[in-house]
Formats: C-alpha cells, structure tokens, sequence
C-alpha cells in the first residue's frame, strides 16, 4: 500500500460505525484545495479542489470522533485503498496542522 499525506479541511463531521470485526471505525471526507500560481494574471489563485474519502480504525477512529468536525483543519497521513472505484486513505496518523494560515 502506497503511503500518502493530506492537509486540508473536514467536508462533514465524522461518520463512527462499525467495523466487519466489530471495532470502531470513523469516516470522513477531507477537501484540500492548492493554491496555483496563474502566470497570465501574475497572482496565486485557488486551484481545483481535491476531495478524498478517509477511514481510521481503533483509538485512533475513537479520537477522531471526539476532535474533528465539519470545517476543522486535518493533516492526515495513511496508506492509499482504492474502494468502488474510488482512492481513499486509510489512516495510521491524524492531526491539527498548526501553522499560521
């Protein structure tokens, strides 16, 4: 599995279910928007938005649940799952970037 690390912001709050084990598993969906330079107008612009599915299991689902909500800022890092056609990140670290933007 291709590891994979994304900054953006919370779509909407965390879905907590159930895992096929049994456990406790979170999802969400994290929007990050890049910001491009446009060299005819000579200024940065926002570029196209990235949507992308992430899943955590375990404590760190359980955390998530109880810190992210819609709009929060998020970095995540995991491994890249493709899921009905679709890539997601399965994620081994979630956190609050802190910088100044």
């Amino acid at each position: 599995m291709s590891t994979a690390a994304l900054r953006g912001r919370l779509a909407d709050d965390p879905v907590t279910v159930t895992d096929q084990h049994g456990g406790t598993a979170v999802r969400f969906t994290v929007v990050h928007v890049p910001r491009v330079y446009d060299r005819s107008e000579d200024r940065w612009i926002n570029g196209e938005a990235v949507v992308v599915p992430v899943l955590a299991h375990g404590l760190l689902a359980e955390r998530a649940a109880r810190t992210l909500h819609a709009a929060s800022r998020v970095m995540v890092i995991g491994g890249l799952r493709s899921c009905d056609g679709q890539t997601a990140i399965v994620a081994s670290d979630l956190g609050v970037p802190l910088s100044a933007r």
